[in-house]
């Protein structure tokens, strides 16, 4: 026979279970296979060493439907500034002519180009529907070969409460990504 407390307690942990997965966003790295064509050329090991330097292009605002979210690019641009700096990148910031120029003049050893693929900024604790971000972050060397192509994605929890917005979900969705590229070892001194 059982007893009536224990499902109770049993019912309340399961209920408390159900709800901490709800109170959670999950995030998503996914490294995208470069094309065998001539100019891309890609490497499962760390490829950018501390202290290298790395040029990071602004992205067009995300849109959803017809809404644009205005400033969503400059998020993530600093997003994705912020993780490769904390890895001891020397970091600077360029538009889509500035990467050009960089490329050319051999300046920065490496370009990032985001790409935001889904921005969804949803009512999430009126519609139950999630805040989304997809974003693709493309890494080019200095003679502008790919060399990384990569998807970060998140998806906010349920239950929001009004307090998580997409730009909240950048920084945890970008960091493994900075972390599989950046080499750990310090930089030489000579």
């Amino acid at each position: 026979m059982t007893n009536p407390g224990n499902r109770l307690i049993f019912g309340g942990l399961f209920a408390f279970v159900l709800l901490m997965q709800a109170c959670s966003n999950t995030y998503k790295l996914e490294a995208l296979p470069l094309d065998s064509a001539p100019g891309m050329v890609g490497s499962s090991e760390p490829m950018m060493g501390v202290g290298d330097q790395v040029a990071i292009a602004l992205p067009k605002d995300g849109q959803y439907g017809e809404t644009v979210y205005a400033g969503s690019g400059n998020m993530v641009r600093l997003a994705v500034i912020n993780c490769l700096s904390s890895k001891g990148l020397l970091v600077v910031t360029t538009d889509e002519a500035g990467v050009a120029v960089a490329k050319r003049a051999e300046v920065h050893k490496w370009q990032v180009k985001p790409i935001i693929l889904e921005w969804e900024d949803r009512a999430t604790e009126w519609s139950g529907k999630p805040d989304r971000i997809r974003i693709e972050l493309q890494t080019t060397d200095s003679n502008g070969r790919i060399c990384d192509r990569a998807v970060v994605s998140g998806v906010s929890k349920w239950a929001t409460f009004g307090g998580d917005h997409p730009q909240d979900m950048l920084t945890p969705a970008i960091s493994p990504w900075a972390a599989r590229l950046v080499k750990s070892s310090t930089p030489s001194t000579k």
